[in-house]
């Protein structure tokens, strides 16, 4: 009979401790505090004709001022700012948290309209958010996973 007990305590503390594995990484989870997932755009304002900077250039007809993007999702103008982080080029740096459109205008101009398709990814206690359409005044543009995307906007 004693040695029918032992593999058989064996079991249930492997099962146990299994059991415990598991529990504990559920109950890591519940005390992570997890950031709101993000996709960051950068744009790019160029005149159509020249290619120039219309904004950071050295003879640029527009200010920061004259930048206006409205959110359809939220009914309203969503912030942005300046991203002078690349070697080359200033741009327009925003970030979305869903899926959305965006209208763009520049001075007077409207610009363009963005297309944002989203889709969140449970990866890990947090999960991700991840960019799976862009369409820029209802053509599909190129776009990346990996880091900012930049678009450039030809005015």
């Amino acid at each position: 009979m004693l040695k029918l007990r032992i593999p058989f305590l064996f079991c249930i503390s492997l099962v146990l401790a299994s059991a415990c594995k598991q529990s504990e990484k559920l109950n890591n989870c519940a005390n992570v505090r997890c950031a709101t997932p993000l996709i960051d755009l950068r744009l790019k304002f160029e005149d159509k004709q020249t290619g120039t900077d219309l904004l950071f250039g050295s003879n640029s007809k527009y200010r920061l001022k004259d930048i206006e993007i409205y959110s359809t999702r939220l009914k309203k103008d969503i912030d942005f700012k300046v991203d002078s982080s690349g070697i080359k080029q200033t741009s327009i740096a925003l970030s979305i948290t869903a899926s959305d459109e965006l209208n763009i205008s520049l001075g007077k101009l409207k610009t363009a309209v963005l297309k944002l398709e989203t889709k969140f990814t449970k990866t890990d206690c947090c999960g991700t958010l991840e960019l799976t359409g862009l369409e820029v005044n209802n053509s599909v543009n190129s776009f990346t996973n990996n880091g900012p995307t930049l678009i450039t906007l030809k005015i």
